[in-house]
């Protein structure tokens, strides 16, 4: 009889023991559970990385305005098509009238870009009297000489200046075309573009660094 009272006391004492420790696992397993969940709501509230945008594409510059390449041959038939005689008196006409395409087959065919004529003009000279830009490009892309004087050792950016023109300036500036070059009076483009009130010119030249010499 005490031994059957042993016997059941033990399986009591090891009833309690394990309702115990069932009892102290069960807040750790959902602690864990809750861990869980919370860790499941922050990777699914957390945003998604941002797609990569492509590099936007660089501009090209834009080409600059070039003659078409052509043999002298080629050159002195399209000047033939045209009507033209290929000679120096031509030349000169061509660049006096702004005819910038047969200025360029000119150059094409061989002809000298700073020939001069009776005054010593040569016909980058002619252009920038007559403000033709383009002819001053084809020139001064074929060889031109910017400085080239004549017989008073004036320049064609003095007689752009003399004149007014503003594009014609800024074209012979960029071809080299010095600002305070004086001819045999000691004038300067500058001189001549204050004298005749040629106020849009005078201030390109200033900006190019031209001086007034009566002030120096």
């Amino acid at each position: 009889m005490k031994h059957f009272s042993f016997a059941r006391g033990f399986v009591v004492m090891v009833s309690f023991i394990a309702a115990c420790e069932s009892d102290s696992r069960a807040p750790t397993q959902e602690a864990k559970t809750e861990n869980q969940s919370v860790q499941g709501a922050k990777q699914e509230s957390a945003p998604a990385p941002a797609p990569s945008q492509a590099a936007a594409p660089v501009p090209q510059p834009a080409t600059p305005r070039k003659p078409p390449k052509e043999t002298p041959e080629e050159a002195r038939k399209q000047l033939q098509t045209l009507g033209l005689q290929y000679d120096d008196k031509t030349f000169f006409q061509t660049a006096t009238d702004g005819n910038a395409a047969a200025v360029e087959h000119f150059i094409a065919a061989g002809m000298e870009p700073n020939v001069k004529d009776g005054d010593k003009w040569t016909p980058l000279m002619h252009a920038a009297e007559k403000g033709h830009t383009a002819v001053i490009q084809a020139l001064l892309d074929g060889g031109a000489d910017a400085n080239a004087k004549d017989s008073e050792n004036n320049t064609a950016l003095t007689w752009a200046a003399n004149e007014g023109h503003v594009d014609a300036a800024k074209a012979l500036i960029a071809g080299g075309a010095e600002v305070n070059i004086k001819n045999k009076s000691g004038t300067t483009p500058l001189t001549r573009a204050v004298l005749y009130k040629r106020d849009a010119v005078a201030e390109v030249l200033r900006q190019a660094g031209a001086t007034d010499p009566r002030r120096e």
